[in-house]
């Protein structure tokens, strides 16, 4: 269901969080074993409080409900067109 918006995938606990992938080693963005990329955790941990800020103080929409988006990339991947977002600042947060 990866074209599906599922954020709870990554919050079931007792689990690895992996997102649904079998295991770990499906993703390979960091790599795994002795030759993983040693700033893991930590590039992690700083996307998680980077998502929670910008999450919680704006309500985001595509601003093309129809427009489908398409992943490109070698060693990132990247929307192939960019993605187009409404962003709306939620006053108090």
């Amino acid at each position: 269901e990866a074209e599906k918006f599922l954020p709870g995938r990554w919050l079931q606990p007792g689990t690895a969080n992996t997102g649904g992938a079998k295991s770990n080693y499906a993703q390979i963005t960091f790599l795994h074993g002795p030759r993983s990329c040693i700033g893991m955790g930590f590039a992690k941990s700083e996307f998680k409080c980077l998502l929670a800020a910008v999450a919680g103080r704006f309500e985001m929409e595509m601003a093309d409900p129809n427009e489908k988006v398409w992943p490109a990339g070698v060693i990132t991947t990247k929307p192939v067109h960019g993605m187009h977002v409404k962003m709306k600042k939620v006053e108090g947060w």
